[in-house]
C-alpha cells in the first residue's frame, strides 16, 4: 500500500471515530482530515441544510489571508458545479470572485459532491503554488471516499442540531403563553429562579410589578371572547412597549401580568407606573372597550424572597382595585 493511500486510511479512521456534535464543527474538522492526507495545503467544506449554510476553510502551511464572506460564495458556486459530478481542475483558471483560487496562490483543485442521492454539501482540497501537484487517479478515489465518510459525519451533526433546535423550541412553547407571546406562569417561575439564584451572588436591586385588567369579564360579556384577547394583547403590548429589553414580563392568568424588573428600585418602579397609566390614558380599543389596569410594584427588601415581593406587589395592585371601585380584592399570592 503506497503512504499516501495509507495515510487517507488512517484520515478516514479518524474520522469515522469523529463524535459529531455542530454542523460547523465537524465541517471544520472534515476539511483539516481531508486536505491533510491528500498533500493539500487548503481543505474546505460546504454544507446546505434547511435555510442554513455552514462553510468552513482549514490551511495547512500556508499563510493565506481569507475572506470568510468570499469563501462562502465560491464554495456555493462549487457546490453549484458538482451538480453534474466532481469537479477536477489541474490548473485552476484565473476568475473574478474565486476567493480559492489563483490570487490566493492555488493553482490546483478537486471539488467533491457529498451526499447521494441528494447532495448537500461539497468537499473542496487545493494545492498552491508553493508545492504545485496535481490530483491523481489515486487522489480522486482517496477524495471520494474521504467524501463518503463526511457525508455520514454531516448526517449526524445536522439531526443533532435539528433534534437539539426543536427540544429548544418545545421547552421555549412550554413557557410561552401563545396569545401575547409573553411567558406564562411556568416562564415566569423560571425567570424567577434564576434571579433569586444570582441575587444569592449578587446583591442587586429588583422590582416585582403585578398587573390586573379591570374589564375583561365585562368586555367577554358585552363584545365576546375575540373582543376580550385583542383587550389582552393590548394589555401585553402596552407592559412590553413601556419596559426595558431586560424586564421579563409574564401573562400568569387570565387577566393577570407580573413584570420582574432587574436592577430596579422604588423610583424606577414608580417612573414605570407612570409610563404604563399615562400610556394607557391613550389607549381605546372601541367606543366602549378601554383599557383599564390596575397596577400595584414592591421592590424587595434585604433577605426577603421574590416570592414574599410578589405577595407585596399583589397587595399593592388589589389596593389600587379597591381605591379605583373595581370589585373586591381577591387572595393573594402567598
Amino acid at each position: 500500500m503506497l503512504a499516501d493511500e495509507l495515510e487517507v486510511v488512517h484520515a478516514i479512521r479518524d474520522l469515522m471515530q469523529y463524535r459529531p456534535e455542530r454542523v460547523a464543527d465537524t465541517a471544520r474538522h472534515i476539511a483539516g482530515k481531508a486536505a491533510e492526507p491528500l498533500s493539500c495545503e487548503v481543505g474546505a467544506v460546504l454544507v446546505r441544510y434547511g435555510a442554513e449554510v455552514v462553510a468552513e476553510v482549514v490551511t495547512r502551511d500556508w499563510p493565506a489571508r481569507l475572506d470568510p464572506d468570499a469563501i462562502r460564495q465560491t464554495l456555493l458556486d462549487l457546490f453549484d458545479r458538482t451538480a453534474q459530478g466532481t469537479v477536477l481542475e489541474i490548473e485552476i483558471e484565473a476568475a473574478a470572485g474565486d476567493a480559492l483560487g489563483r490570487e490566493q496562490g492555488l493553482v490546483a483543485r478537486l471539488a467533491l459532491p457529498i451526499g447521494r442521492p441528494v447532495r448537500f454539501g461539497v468537499l473542496v482540497v487545493a494545492h498552491a503554488a508553493t508545492q504545485a501537484r496535481g490530483f491523481t487517479n489515486l487522489c480522486q478515489r482517496m477524495g471520494h471516499s474521504l467524501a463518503d465518510v463526511a457525508e455520514s459525519l454531516l448526517v449526524q451533526a445536522i439531526s443533532r442540531e435539528e433534534l437539539a433546535a426543536d427540544r429548544d423550541r418545545y421547552a421555549r412553547e412550554a413557557r410561552i403563553d401563545p396569545l401575547t407571546g409573553l411567558d406564562n406562569r411556568a416562564g415566569w417561575e423560571s425567570q424567577v429562579a434564576s434571579e433569586e439564584a444570582r441575587r444569592h451572588r449578587y446583591p442587586r436591586p429588583v422590582t416585582v410589578v403585578s398587573a390586573d385588567l379591570d374589564n375583561l369579564k365585562a368586555v367577554n360579556d358585552r363584545f365576546g371572547h375575540e373582543a376580550g384577547d385583542r383587550l389582552i394583547c393590548a394589555a401585553a403590548d402596552l407592559l412590553r412597549q413601556q419596559a426595558r429589553a431586560a424586564d421579563r414580563i409574564a401573562r400568569v392568568g387570565g387577566d393577570e401580568f407580573l413584570i420582574l424588573m432587574p436592577e430596579t428600585d422604588t423610583d424606577g418602579a414608580s417612573r414605570y407606573l407612570a409610563r404604563v397609566r399615562a400610556a394607557m390614558r391613550r389607549i381605546r380599543l372601541t367606543d366602549d372597550a378601554e383599557l383599564r389596569l390596575s397596577l400595584g410594584a414592591a421592590t424587595a427588601r434585604e433577605g426577603e424572597t421574590l416570592v414574599s415581593t410578589l405577595g407585596r406587589a399583589d397587595a399593592a395592585m388589589y389596593g389600587a382595585k379597591r381605591r379605583r371601585g373595581r370589585g373586591p380584592p381577591r387572595p393573594t399570592r402567598g
